[in-house]
């Protein structure tokens, strides 16, 4: 990945292979965006990473029975996520890095016909199952009913539900039907989405508080009181941390020197005590930095500050923009297309802003 970023946010997309010799296969024929998962089960927390640089993935595993069961998991975990995916399918070979070398300077015109993957799923159900018989009719409908519940869309959803029922000559109603009765949560994979959804939650919170903990503590023991004004008091979570902020910057003069005797008088009692723990963490976690000479002492302050700033806005802006998205999609519920066009222009306007 370190070596794919930014291809894959110049690209616009991020091609997922299995292997290493996948991998160098590829970006051996010009084409840098791509990732290998290595050979491991593909995790929850890989594809939010993934999801920093694009929410276009595109899956490219081998054409085999074990590809096709990586390809179902990868889809499942995706879509959970929102990612808009498709599927890169090339002919006779089973292995993707036999492929590219027996055909090279082919692959690029494969990656760019990339099927999405619900239109790669329909294809190739209705290809090993015949619809005219009952139970493969059941089949197809059951495999191709799941993916849809996954959509986040419900346009996509619809669109697909009304090609599903022409094919397979099945009302829409009975088809709506029969996917409201999939348990979501039966599903295996689902479950350990969701128990690994949290567990990543909960070390991003702990991350976050680390982080906002540090910042004000970093500018209240070294005074670097010129940061202020980058700070915007929205972007953080912590209760006591933003009231520490807001009386700073209440008393805050053109000469300003905080002096921390001064100010216990105007903080309570338990604000006095974050502010005792708060001065204790800092000089335990930052000890070493008395031993460095003043310039250099400076810098690294000031860019621990900066840096963790700017991760504590990338947090809040995503999740402003999750919330748009889910906004979203309690518009197109409710048919409201200008509310939908004008959530997405927010949307666009944020993305703009923060450069993800």
């Amino acid at each position: 990945l370190d070596k794919a970023k930014l291809a894959i946010k110049e690209e616009g997309y991020c091609i997922l292979v299995e292997g290493q010799m996948d991998y160098l296969a590829l970006y051996s024929e010009g084409i840098k965006n791509v990732v290998a998962t290595s050979g491991t089960a593909l995790t929850i927390n890989q594809l939010h990473i993934l999801k920093r640089y694009t929410d276009v993935l595109y899956l490219f595993f081998d054409n085999d029975s074990a590809g096709f069961t990586a390809t179902e998991r990868t889809v499942e975990l995706a879509l959970n996520l929102g990612f808009d995916l498709k599927i890169i399918e090339i002919p006779e070979s089973k292995d993707d890095a036999d492929f590219i070398k027996i055909y090279p300077g082919q692959i690029k015109r494969y990656v760019d016909s990339a099927k999405k993957f619900m239109d790669f799923y329909f294809d190739r159900l209705f290809k090993n199952y015949n619809p005219e018989k009952i139970d493969d009719k059941k089949r197809i409908a059951g495999e191709i009913l799941k993916k849809i519940k996954f959509l986040q869309n419900k346009i996509e959803q619809d669109y697909y539900i009304k090609k599903l029922s022409k094919k397979l000559e099945i009302g829409e109603n009975v088809l709506l039907a029969a996917m409201a009765d999939i348990k979501m949560n039966e599903n295996p994979s689902y479950l350990a989405l969701n128990e690994e959804q949290k567990a990543m939650e909960n070390k991003l919170a702990d991350r976050l508080k680390i982080l906002e903990e540090n910042i004000v503590g970093l500018i209240i023991k070294y005074c670097k009181f010129d940061i202020l004004d980058e700070i915007d008091i929205e972007i953080l979570s912590l209760p006591n941390i933003k009231e520490l902020l807001i009386k700073i910057k209440e008393n805050r003069t053109e000469n300003f020197k905080f002096k921390l005797d001064d100010f216990k008088n105007k903080f309570s009692e338990d604000l006095n005590k974050f502010l005792d723990y708060l001065m204790f963490k800092i000089e335990t976690q930052f000890e070493h930095l008395n031993n460095l000479e003043n310039g250099k002492k400076e810098r690294i302050i000031t860019e621990e500050i900066k840096l963790g700033l700017n991760e504590l806005k990338t947090n809040y802006f995503k999740n402003k923009i999750s919330i748009l998205r889910q906004e979203i999609e309690k518009a197109e519920k409710s048919g409201d297309t200008k509310k939908v066009f004008e959530l997405l222009e927010e949307i666009k306007k944020l993305k703009e802003k923060t450069n993800f």
